[in-house]
């Protein structure tokens, strides 16, 4: 009996110890299987689309570094950002420093006046009042081309007194190149300022030529032959037979020639200026011409291409009386095709810039073409860049049917 005991308790540990085999060697193949089954899937693409690694903790960053870092992310936009600030931080402090520098003519060692501006434009336009009395103020003894009685006592009545008339006939061929000849005269002939004083000579530093202000606007079929040949023959050809009586004065003075044209009406040809665009486009051409048959010789020549100006407030009132009437004589049927014409009033600069601008050149020279003035860049600009339809579509604004 103790041996059957003993024989069923030996079998019981041998079927215990085989259990415990057995049972280890599945743990020890399913580990081995998890295990390769956790590589696999940790190197299949499936799982990286599956589950994307986590993103960066955000840095939590000042101002500055997020500009430093949009900055170095778009250099080309940082680079045409930091040019244009320099660029108008520049042109702003220049023009400021430009503005307040005083601005006085030469003088002869015994402090007389010694330098000549010669003005050729109406002695009635505003542009041309203003440029007379602030460079007779700025020291220049001014010489304004008249052509009657009346305009002659128009310059005397401005009260300066060095801004003297001179009569120039240009329907008078003779008489026109003999008060040429009596100007280059004076030019040349030594003066005394006063009693026992050193003579000195004269000196022609410049011509400035202005044209006229206003001009016939509407249509061009309103505008009759007469009123083109006023035009042509008042606002173009005077100022073609003046420069020309003058050109052997400036040739011998080595002085600047200076023509003002306006911006605007050469740059967008607006509707209704058909007048002052012809004068405007003649003036350019004439003074291109003229710019290389001088330039050899030493006389510089100089367009000014001129912007808006703040005029006196009667100048305008009139000038808007005018285009009234103007429009007036239009016709109704005229009217109802093109439309009545809306008066704006544009803010200008102050027309102190203009006589800065004319000393400036006179004084230091000015190149080619200079421009000064409200708008008188931005308006070359717009032609330039702006389509035609666009500035069509602008004109038609500027209009109001009727």
């Amino acid at each position: 009996m103790e041996d059957y005991s003993a024989y069923i308790y030996s079998s019981l540990k041998s079927l215990q110890k085989t259990a415990c085999q057995v049972a280890d060697k599945i743990d020890e193949k399913a580990d081995a299987l998890a295990s390769t089954i956790r590589t696999a899937v940790h190197t299949s693409s499936l799982y990286r689309t599956a589950r994307p690694p986590p993103p960066p903790p955000v840095p939590v960053t000042s101002g500055f570094s997020r500009l430093y870092h949009w900055a170095d992310e778009n250099r080309l936009a940082t680079a045409i950002l930091a040019s244009t600030t320099l660029g108008l931080s520049t042109y702003i402090v220049h023009s400021r420093q430009v503005a307040r520098r005083k601005r006085r003519a030469p003088r002869a060692p015994n402090g007389a006046r010694s330098t000549v501006i010669l003005l050729s434009g109406s002695p009635h336009d505003p542009a041309t009042r203003s440029l007379a009395t602030d460079l007779e103020r700025r020291g220049f003894i001014v010489f304004l081309i008249v052509a009657n009685l009346d305009d002659e006592q128009t310059v005397l009545s401005l009260g300066g007194r060095d801004i003297r008339p001179l009569h120039l006939d240009l329907l008078d061929p003779a008489a026109s190149a003999a008060s040429v000849g009596k100007f280059e005269t004076y030019l040349t002939t030594p003066t005394q300022a006063f009693p026992g004083a050193v003579p000195h000579r004269l000196k022609l530093a410049g011509m400035v030529v202005v044209p006229d202000s206003h001009y016939p606007e509407g249509p061009v079929e309103v505008i009759s032959a007469d009123t083109w040949g006023d035009v042509l023959n008042c606002r173009l050809m005077s100022p073609f037979l003046t420069v020309t009586l003058f050109v052997s004065v400036l040739r011998g003075q080595k002085a600047k020639l200076l023509v003002l044209t306006p911006a605007a009406q050469l740059a967008l040809r607006p509707a209704f200026h058909a007048p002052e665009v012809v004068v405007a486009a003649g003036l350019e051409a004439f003074v291109g011409c003229l710019r290389r048959e001088l330039r050899p010789m030493g006389v510089d020549v100089t367009t000014v291409r001129t912007g808006t100006f703040d005029l006196p407030a009667g100048y305008n009132a009139a000038q808007a009386a005018n285009r009234r009437q103007e429009v007036a004589n239009w016709g109704e049927k005229v009217k109802g095709v093109y439309g009545d014409l809306k008066e704006r009033r544009v803010r200008g600069s102050n027309v102190r810039e203009l006589s800065n601008c004319v000393f400036d050149i006179i004084m230091q020279g000015g190149g080619k073409t200079v421009r000064v003035g409200s708008g008188a860049w931005l308006h070359e600009i717009l032609g330039w860049v702006v389509p035609d339809r666009v500035l069509d579509a602008v004109t038609e604004w500027g209009r109001e049917k009727v």
